[in-house]
C-alpha cells in the first residue's frame, strides 16, 4: 500500500471541485493494488482512513464527474470509474498506471548515477584481473609459485558476509519506493545487516522491510521524512521486518499493526 502523490493534483482543475475531492484522491492512491484498484466500500474507506463518510461521499462523487478540463482525457476526464456497473462500490484510478512509472528528475539522475557506478566498479575489476594475467605470464618461476600461493589462499577464504550482489538488490528497492541516497552511504549503512557470522534475515525479509519503512514515510512531512535515512532503517531493522512480514488489514477488517502505521494513527 504505497504510491505517489505530485503537486499537480494541487494546480489542475481537480482543485476546482473542492477539498473533499483532493483528499479523497489522496486516500485512493495509497490504498490501490498495483493496478490502481479500490474494492472498499465508502464506509471501507473512511474507517481505514479516519476521513468521516460524509466528506468521503462527496469526494468520490466529484472525483465520478466528467471534467473536460482535466490534463487527463480518458474516461472523459473522470478521476475514478466504477469496477463495475452493477454496483455502487469498488473503483479504479483512472490515470494510476500512469503516475505510477513515472520518477522525478533527482530519482532518475541518481539511478543513473548509481547504475554507472556500479558498472564503472566492474569494468576496472575485469580490466585489472586482464592486466595481472598479461603480467603473469611474464614472470619468472619464483613469482609464479608466489602468486600460486596467494592464489590458493584466498581460494579457501570465506566470501564477503555483504554480497555486492544483495547490496545492488536491495539499494534498487530502496531506490524505487523511498528515493534518491548515494549508494556508498546506503552500503555502509547496511552492512551491520550482514555480519561475519552470517546476516540475521534474508534478502526478502529486508525488501519487504524497506517497503513497509517507505509505506511509513510516505506519510510523514518532508522535513520529518529527511531523518528517515537508510541507517536510521538498519538500526531499527527488527520492527521493520515483523512489520513487512505482516498484511495491512486483518480477514476481519481490523487494521493490523502495518495498517494503523499507514494511515497514520500510530502503532
Amino acid at each position: 500500500m504505497y504510491g505517489k502523490l505530485f503537486k499537480q493534483m494541487y494546480e489542475g482543475s481537480l482543485a476546482a471541485a473542492g477539498w473533499q475531492a483532493i483528499v479523497t484522491l489522496q486516500q485512493l492512491v495509497i490504498l490501490a493494488d498495483k493496478y490502481g484498484t479500490v474494492d472498499m466500500t465508502p464506509e471501507a474507506i473512511a474507517r481505514l482512513t479516519t476521513i468521516p463518510l460524509e466528506h468521503v461521499r462527496v469526494g468520490l462523487a466529484a472525483l465520478e464527474q466528467p471534467d473536460p478540463e482535466s490534463r487527463t482525457p480518458d474516461e472523459d476526464g473522470r478521476r475514478i470509474v466504477r469496477l463495475s456497473a452493477g454496483r455502487v462500490w469498488g473503483w479504479r484510478i483512472v490515470n494510476y498506471e500512469h503516475y505510477r512509472t513515472i520518477r522525478s528528475a533527482e530519482e532518475r539522475r541518481e539511478y543513473h548515477k548509481a547504475y554507472w557506478h556500479i558498472r564503472k566498479e566492474r569494468t576496472q575489476q575485469t580490466q585489472h584481473d586482464s592486466t595481472n594475467s598479461t603480467n603473469s605470464s611474464k614472470q619468472d618461476a619464483v613469482g609464479r609459485k608466489a602468486r600460486s600461493t596467494r592464489s590458493k589462499t584466498a581460494a579457501i577464504e570465506k566470501p564477503s558476509p555483504f554480497p555486492k550482489s544483495v547490496c545492488d538488490s536491495l539499494y534498487e528497492t530502496w531506490l524505487s519506493v523511498r528515493g534518491a541516497v548515494q549508494y556508498p552511504a546506503f552500503r555502509m549503512a547496511l552492512s551491520p545487516l550482514y555480519p561475519a557470522q552470517g546476516p540475521r534475515y534474508t534478502q526478502g525479509e529486508i525488501i519487504e522491510a524497506i517497503k513497509a519503512h517507505a509505506e511509513y514515510v510516505s506519510g510523514l512531512e518532508p522535513r520529518e521524512a529527511g531523518f528517515e535515512s537508510p541507517h536510521k532503517f538498519a538500526g531499527d531493522i527488527e520492527r521493520w521486518v515483523r512489520l513487512g512480514a505482516m498484511p495491512a488489514q486483518e480477514p476481519t477488517g481490523e487494521l493490523t499493526e502495518r495498517g494503523r502505521l499507514i494511515v497514520g494513527t500510530g502503532i
